[in-house]
């Protein structure tokens, strides 16, 4: 048989797969396939991240169709490609829908996502969004069609606060690297809320040194990288993604910047970056990841996640995104299941909300009053290494969502 990709996710450790869908699947039911689209930038600056949410999708279905299917039916993928374009993500989502597909998943990026949600029940779609943290998804622009996998915004600024007091306490002056975007200067903006906060318990004051933001796709951020080094700052919260975060910081590092930090915590680039940096990864380096195999151990379906993209890419170092376009293929299985084949959209809404399901992280829990998911937020400490890959995972820290989550109000403007 022809080594492919179709073939290997066909294929690729389909015992350990068949072990951890345990009872999900049945070998009776309807012989039409479940189709689910998937809505995710594969082209352009952004598709980095897009393909490894596609990949994750990919083994999930794989695992899914190797065990016998959900209640007998295969499992379907159909991408679109959005382009990162709020624009091409609502036209895909009408095309999806307009051929009979109500299960969406997608959303990585904040304009797309947003676009998308408020038409969801015109298009009487769900749609599980894999990466967009903005506060206003489960807030004022709430809408039941809409369930969130990943962190929120408030969530992971307050992990990346507890980060930065246990690891850093004496890292006093912060600076940041950002896009021109609303959602991400709004993220800077809670991060100066909170940070001084948190110092403050452990005795210490805190300085910030205003960011200068790059446009997306930019290519070029020298007046960035030069304002940072004739600034105070010892610290840098990093929220500049995909090609561009590796951009930024090949660039950075030919300006020196890299050398002058005692602190980087990045919100998005994690192995993608480490594996064009290699051994030049900056040091005192920690990444939000949304899953690392290292710390699920215990989690059947991490490590059979973890198996298939091995077997799959040959990499040993999956970007924890592929579990973000991994959980939510899961979600639809387990809540079909759940509603005894019925795949239709009051079904899938009801049956998602308030429902823990099983994830390459184990248990998760969409919050019934919102959406949200309650799980662990996790960073890794990225580091060089001499190996052949150039970096490797010095630490790791997990921490618990349901103690950084702020108290559900849908439909109602998030106040910090």
């Amino acid at each position: 048989m022809k080594l492919s990709r179709r073939n290997v996710l066909r294929t690729a450790a389909a015992g350990a797969g068949a072990l951890a869908l345990g009872n999900w699947t049945s070998a009776f039911g309807q012989s039409n396939p479940i189709r689910i689209g998937v809505i995710l930038p594969l082209s352009g600056p952004a598709s980095l991240l897009g393909n490894d949410f596609r990949t994750g999708a990919e083994i999930a279905a794989a695992q899914l169709n190797r065990a016998g299917g959900v209640l007998g039916r295969q499992v379907e993928l159909v991408f679109r490609d959005d382009r990162a374009n709020p624009n091409d993500a609502i036209a895909a989502a009408r095309e999806l829908t307009g051929s009979g597909i109500n299960l969406l998943v997608g959303g990585l990026l904040v304009g797309p996502t947003l676009a998308t949600v408020p038409v969801l029940p015109q298009l009487n779609a769900v749609f599980i969004t894999v990466a967009t943290i903005t506060m206003s998804l489960t807030h004022e622009n709430f809408v039941r069609n809409a369930f969130r996998v990943s962190d929120n915004d408030y969530e992971q600024l307050r992990a990346i606060v507890r980060l930065a007091v246990e690891k850093f306490p004496n890292v006093t002056s912060w600076g940041c690297a950002l896009y021109d975007l609303q959602a991400l200067t709004d993220s800077w903006a809670l991060f100066k809320k909170l940070l001084p906060e948190a110092y403050s318990k452990i005795g210490k004051t805190v300085s910030f040194v205003e960011p200068i933001p790059a446009k997306l796709g930019v290519g070029d951020f020298k007046n960035q990288i030069n304002a940072l080094m004739n600034s105070p700052a010892e610290g840098l919260l990093s929220m500049v993604f995909g090609q561009d975060g590796i951009t930024f910081f090949q660039q950075a590092r030919t300006f020196g910047l890299p050398g002058k930090l005692k602190a980087i915590i990045d919100r998005g680039n994690e192995f993608p970056f480490a594996k064009a940096l290699k051994k030049n990864i900056p040091a005192n380096f920690w990444a939000l990841s949304p899953w690392n195999q290292s710390l699920y151990p215990d989690v059947a379906l991490s490590r059979a996640l973890y198996q298939d993209y091995v077997a799959l890419t040959k990499d040993t170092h999956p970007s924890g995104f592929v579990a973000n376009g991994f959980n939510p293929i899961m979600a639809y299985a387990q809540a079909i299941t759940a509603a005894k084949g019925a795949t239709d959209t009051a079904t899938i809404i009801n049956t998602l909300e308030g429902r823990t399901i099983q994830s390459a992280k184990g248990p998760l829990t969409f919050r019934k009053e919102d959406h949200q998911a309650i799980k662990d937020v996790v960073y890794l400490n990225i580091a060089p290494s001499d190996d052949e890959t150039g970096f490797k995972v010095a630490g790791g820290v997990r921490f618990n969502g349901a103690e950084l989550l702020e108290p559900p109000t849908p439909g109602v403007a998030f106040k910090p």
